[in-house]
């Protein structure tokens, strides 16, 4: 953290601080229930953002993300996994509760409101 913002390097490079594969292989990995494609470095990024995370709370603050530039196609793929659904209006995405715990990072957790 750095002037009171958490520093997310690793948003823009493959280096990413957890697993994010739900293929079956490695240490901590997150399992969907109906074993969906992993979510991609690509995709990985595009959720947390939808979730507002990272944030000094830990704790997810929305469940909304509108896609632009080439994001459609990846939340395109991510509804078709089963890890997101499209909003009510064009270009709008939410996650599903799958989708969004596979995008939070160790100590981090969902916010009851957004996901009863």
């Amino acid at each position: 953290m750095k002037d009171g913002v958490i520093q997310a390097h690793w948003l823009e490079s493959a280096e990413l601080p957890f697993p994010f594969s739900r293929s079956g292989e490695g240490p901590g990995v997150r399992v969907s229930p109906s074993e969906a494609m992993p979510m991609t470095p690509a995709q990985l990024p595009l959720a947390r953002c939808a979730l507002g995370l990272p944030n000094q709370e830990r704790l997810s603050c929305r469940n909304a993300a509108f896609a632009r530039g080439a994001e459609p196609d990846e939340w395109r793929a991510m509804v078709e996994a089963g890890e997101a659904r499209p909003g009510k209006h064009a270009g709008w995405f939410h996650l599903t509760r799958a989708g969004a715990e596979a995008a939070l990072a160790p100590g981090e957790t969902l916010n009851p409101e957004d996901f009863p």
